[in-house]
């Protein structure tokens, strides 16, 4: 499979029938669509479901600010009628929640892959991405922005995604029960996932204020402890260090310009839980 496959070639879905009106119409809407992803992550099923997840480089039509990682599983209903199907699909934020609902939806782990596309270079990234795909239904998605093209925090980045989240099993000890991820795609081909940690929604939102409202750029997401530890060990020195000597430099971390809202906006159109 090709990362630029349509999303018929990736399911196969016109040769099956559907088993609810739900999914008829789902298949419908998204064909129209088809065109305009790149598979991020794939997986199929023992009994022949597909779980894939896509980065929709046309979501912002759906609505604006709409997040842009589509998600769905294709699940045959009745092995003795393996033609027969269900759909389930929505959309999230980052990729890494993406892989987490794919998982949440009987995904199995050592089945999913990601495609060349959406490989991660950058070490700091790849750690965080890898907590937050297995982490359950720990954390409660609480508002998204996706701003793309000249909606964009820089000329130099095409997608940039603010998501805030509850971490409904916070440690006593870390005080920070609330998350924000920036996940930021540069016109490079380049991917960054930084994360922060609040003690309150408050100051999540007001580190959101600052940085799109007032123009803080150079502010930094005050690391949660899990990063922390990381970032103090040798094993992201080591990871930048092989990153370059094979010439593969991890890009710059992610600035940002004002923006027109002080406060996260609720996502809006067709994103399912």
């Amino acid at each position: 499979m090709t990362d630029d496959a349509h999303l018929d070639d990736v399911t196969g879905w016109w040769t099956l029938h559907p088993h609810d009106e739900e999914t008829a119409v789902a298949r419908r809407e998204l064909s129209t669509i088809g065109a305009n992803i790149r598979a991020e992550a794939i997986a199929r099923s023992d009994g022949g479901g597909v779980f894939l997840a896509a980065l929709d480089r046309q979501a912002n039509w759906i609505a604006p600010r709409h997040p842009a990682h589509l998600v769905l599983h294709l699940q045959p209903v009745d092995p003795a009628d393996p033609d027969r199907f269900h759909l389930d699909w929505g959309y999230r934020p980052t990729l890494a929640l993406a892989e987490g609902w794919l998982l949440e939806h009987g995904c199995p782990s050592e089945q999913l892959a990601r495609t060349a596309f959406a490989r991660r270079e950058d070490p700091l990234t790849q750690h965080i991405e890898q907590r937050i795909r297995t982490a359950g239904d720990r954390f409660d998605l609480i508002d998204q922005e996706t701003r793309y093209g000249d909606d964009a925090p820089d000329p130099e980045v095409d997608i940039e995604v603010f998501a805030l989240l509850q971490d409904l099993d916070p440690s006593p000890a870390a005080g920070a029960a609330f998350r924000i991820q920036l996940e930021t795609h540069r016109s490079d081909g380049s991917v960054l996932l930084r994360e922060g940690a609040f003690p309150t929604v408050q100051r999540a939102v007001g580190w959101h204020a600052a940085r799109y409202e007032q123009g803080r750029t150079k502010q930094l997401l005050p690391a949660p402890p899990e990063d922390a530890a990381f970032l103090t060990s040798g094993q992201l020195r080591a990871d930048a260090a092989r990153s370059t000597s094979s010439k593969t430099r991890p890009a710059a971390a992610p600035e940002s310009a004002p923006g027109p809202s002080s406060t996260p906006e609720r996502p809006r159109g067709r994103h399912r839980r």
